[in-house]
């Protein structure tokens, strides 16, 4: 599979997302597919013609193995 990098500027999890599909040798129709979204849907979220909705992003990630999940940040270590 051939995955050329995101294009400049795209948010850091569609970056993310474009390398692990990479490590992952998945390609974006069958993870879409897999998540429930149509064939095209990680494509455009990859050259800029859409953003996901969090749901959407959560899916896929879900068929990659992560879960998406909220820290909080400037903790005090515990």
């Amino acid at each position: 599979m051939n995955i050329k990098p995101a294009y400049p500027g795209h948010h850091p999890l569609i970056y993310w997302l474009d390398k692990e599909l990479a490590a992952q040798k998945r390609s974006m129709r069958g993870v879409s597919v897999e998540a429930g979204l149509c064939d095209s849907a990680v494509q455009r979220w990859r050259l800029g013609g859409s953003t996901p909705s969090i749901a959407n992003f959560d899916a896929v990630r879900n068929v990659l193995g992560y879960r998406l999940t909220v820290e909080k940040i400037n903790q005090e270590p515990t």
